[in-house]
């Protein structure tokens, strides 16, 4: 079995809601804010990718929940929820909330994760597959980006 973790693939899910990107927002203080990124985009997809495996890894044996996010608009956010009963098996579903991609930081999601409480699965975006493939999948994204860049 392949399983195929694109971010590229994503964003396609998510094409009929996000809203139009800026290139700078409104702090909670009132100013304006660059959005433009501090750190090359290579490094931070490379460490959002290294957060991705590390949950998904985190639910072997065990089981659990893992949400990971992939669109990162004003107004919302696109993740992928990864639910395992047991810690071998997985779903994964694509969906959103109305968590703003502004207020967190992708290279550090962690938190913003553990308080999602309004996921909304988008329709036909759901696999099964194994968590071991999907780790395996997720570190090869990770090699091959990394491998880019050099």
């Amino acid at each position: 079995m392949e399983i195929a973790v694109s971010m590229t693939g994503a964003s396609r899910l998510s094409a009929r809601r996000k809203p139009p990107r800026r290139s700078t927002a409104t702090s909670h203080h009132g100013g304006r804010i660059s959005l433009m990124p501090r750190a090359p985009t290579t490094i931070r997809a490379t460490r959002l990718l290294e957060q991705w495996r590390s949950q998904v890894d985190g639910l072997r044996g065990a089981g659990g929940t893992a949400y990971l996010p992939y669109e990162f608009s004003d107004e919302c956010t696109g993740w992928l929820r990864v639910s395992s009963a047991e810690g071998h098996n997985a779903e994964v579903q694509a969906g959103w909330t109305m968590v703003s991609g502004w207020s967190f930081t992708p290279s550090d999601y962690l938190e913003t994760a553990q308080q999602i409480a309004d996921f909304e699965p988008e329709a036909n975006a759901r696999i099964e597959c194994f968590l071991d493939d999907l780790s395996q999948r997720i570190t090869t994204n990770a090699e091959t980006l990394t491998a880019s860049r050099q």
